[in-house]
């Protein structure tokens, strides 16, 4: 019936794959069993953990970690090619034992370096080791520096090449690029394009960006309008697509004996997740434990404030059978109900709520 598929247009699809609330960014020569805990339990410990919730700490004992990429790039540092084969080789066999063990997030892969050559080694190790147990239905395999269509051709082609090689199933290696240089931004489309189905993610490299813009180190920060036209423009064309974008890192690390310092770290994160939301990413990338912290603190502190708002206006729609809808001075109609799906949905997903909260 045509009312019954209006009224299904704005239902919560509690099946809808997960939308992850940020990636961590670790680099390989640290990868082995128990880092996941263990990184939840050193955010525990941190001095700032006393500023967040008990739902922020329950989230960090029970899922510390929601994305993980193994970084062979700037996380691994400038190591001989042997090195990082040996990195490559440790954390495949690490890998396979993880998966056995079910101590995988619920999202991973890796970070080769942006020479295809290198990638491509690094890759087919790191491979011959974690396919002695099941892979995840996908592997994240991210393309950092990418700054031409040609990269992006080349890349795809690696991954197709490695499916075969590893029998793998189609689709398996999924394609996850790190916008970096005005370059990909100006041809971001054709860049799409030569990524074909594969494309998973697109995460947004500030510093490298507004490096290559010119901006000079001090003037550097998330938040600057030229990065904020970075991902702005990023969105635009991912996101028709569905394909999930990611904002930058903070570089402000709360770490040291300082607690002024630290705090600062912290509240100037926090906001930067706030300001995300508004921009309409909900996802970042995080490189120290302390930053588990303000990325929930943020995300819960933005849901719970307008949760009990956000419901009475969404229930207040699916009572008047989807009709445009009057509260006091709060005019919502299909667009605005749009805008408060996902709220809903967003928040479900960085478990600041469940659906049982919206029922």
């Amino acid at each position: 019936m045509p009312g019954a598929m209006t009224m299904e247009r704005f239902s919560i699809d509690s099946s809808a794959p997960r939308l992850v609330a940020h990636v961590f960014y670790g680099g390989a020569h640290l990868f082995q069993p128990g880092l996941f805990s263990k990184m939840g339990a050193r955010a525990l410990a941190h001095p700032e953990a006393e500023r967040v919730t008990e739902k922020v700490r329950e989230k960090l004992r029970r899922e510390p970690i929601e994305d993980f990429r193994i970084d062979f790039e700037d996380g691994f540092g400038f190591r001989s090619e042997a090195e990082e084969l040996e990195a490559a080789t440790r954390a495949g066999i690490e890998f396979a034992r993880m998966s056995v063990a079910g101590d995988l997030p619920a999202r991973i892969g890796i970070r080769p370096k942006s020479d295809c050559r290198m990638a491509r080694q690094t890759l087919d190790t790191f491979l011959k080791y974690a396919t002695g147990a099941a892979l995840p239905k996908h592997l994240i395999v991210t393309q950092p520096k990418i700054a031409k269509v040609e990269e992006a051709k080349r890349w795809r082609e690696m991954l197709e090449e490695a499916e075969i090689r590893f029998r793998l199933p189609g689709m398996t290696l999924r394609h996850e690029i790190l916008v970096e240089h005005p370059n990909a931004v100006r041809c971001l489309g054709e860049i799409v394009k030569a990524c074909e189905n594969r494309l998973d993610a697109a995460h947004f490299g500030c510093y490298d960006y507004l490096s290559a813009m010119q901006v000079p180190a001090p003037a550097q920060a998330l938040d600057h309008p030229y990065a904020t036209f970075a991902r702005w423009t990023i969105q635009q064309v991912m996101l028709p697509l569905g394909v999930a974008v990611s904002d930058g890192v903070y570089s402000q690390l709360p770490t040291g004996e300082d607690a002024t310092l630290r705090r600062a770290a912290f509240e100037g994160h926090k906001q930067q997740v706030l300001r995300a939301i508004g921009e309409g990413i909900y996802c970042g990338w995080d490189v120290h434990p302390g930053q588990l912290l303000s990325r929930f603190a943020g995300l819960y502190e933005f849901f719970e404030k307008h949760l009990s708002d956000v419901r009475r206006r969404y229930q207040a729609f699916l009572e008047a059978q989807t009709r445009a809808t009057l509260a006091g001075t709060q005019f919502d109609d299909a667009a605005t109900v749009e805008g408060l799906m996902v709220f809903l949905r967003r928040g479900i997903s960085c478990g600041a709520f469940t659906e049982k909260d919206i029922a």
